[in-house]
């Protein structure tokens, strides 16, 4: 029986929509740590080593994570997506 409310095309939409939302979010994630690098914060002419260092641990840890994690939003976007022909029902 078609869903007349479009209630489920409502919630096919929306969660697309929120996967979208948080893809963007924590793609943008990486571009702001990237903004707030050491040489760009700290007052010019401070060189620690350790702070470098330690700062490009943060990176490669938060680059390794938000590949995983933007795999897994694609991951279940697909999935979402496939669920298309279930969004109305046809009558039989």
């Amino acid at each position: 029986m078609f869903d007349d409310s479009f209630r489920r095309s409502r919630v096919y939409f929306r969660l697309l929509q929120i996967l979208r939302i948080f893809f963007d979010s924590v793609r943008e994630t990486g571009v702001q740590l990237n903004n707030m690098r050491p040489e760009n914060t700290l007052i010019s002419g401070f060189d620690d080593e350790a702070i470098q260092d330690n700062w490009n641990i943060v990176v490669t840890y938060q680059a390794e994570v938000e590949k995983r994690l933007l795999q897994r939003i694609m991951e279940k976007t697909e999935e979402i997506k496939s669920l298309r022909d279930g969004v109305s029902v046809l009558p039989k």
